[in-house]
């Protein structure tokens, strides 16, 4: 293989194309999340941002983050979408500090009402946050998460949807997901 540039070649290309959907998604999120970017000016002032590596447990992976505020006084609101190689796609809301009450709250009855539910989706306090693998202590399934009894070291809540790469269609969890956090915080 390491006399095949095409091997290479073909991974750039992926990454390329998984780079573009996320800068179309970037754009559809920014514009669907103006009524947020009103009460929250502060919190959704960066557009959103797309990095990449080569490392994440010795795999390529691309990042989406929109909005990404990582406050130290006001907590942690995020919206991350990420392809990670040979793994899946993840579309991850990541809550702490002032954002945490009000998407907890919600994000019972959106279980309760089955908008978020089934094995692809995942919520609670990770006992690592900055940890895509899943499963992972601290996260459950939907219909399995306490949420009366949802303490947690880290203080920072995620509700997880995991996506088959080979499925590749991330733009409508996404943009769900997106519009559950607005409705959560508005």
């Amino acid at each position: 293989m390491a006399c095949n540039p095409e091997v290479i070649l073909t991974k750039n290309r992926i990454i390329a194309k998984v780079c573009d959907g996320f800068g179309l998604l970037g754009r559809n999120l920014f514009e669907s999340l103006e009524p947020l970017r009103k009460v929250f000016p502060n919190e959704t002032a960066v557009l959103p941002k797309i990095s990449k590596g080569e490392q994440y447990r010795g795999l390529p992976w691309v990042m989406l983050d929109y909005p990404r505020h990582f406050g130290q006084k006001t907590g942690h609101l995020a919206l991350r979408v990420m392809f990670w190689w040979g793994n899946y796609y993840l579309v991850q809301l990541h809550v702490s500090g002032n954002y945490l009450a009000p998407v907890l709250k919600k994000s019972e009855h959106w279980v309760k009402n089955g908008l978020i539910s089934g094995t692809d989706w995942w919520v609670g306090f990770p006992e690592d946050p900055w940890d895509y693998l899943l499963p992972q202590p601290g996260m459950f399934n939907p219909e399995s998460f306490d949420f009366q009894d949802s303490f947690s070291k880290s203080g920072i809540f995620k509700i997880t949807n995991v996506i088959p790469i080979e499925n590749g269609q991330f733009d409508e969890p996404t943009l769900k997901l997106a519009l559950l956090l607005q409705e959560a915080l508005i």
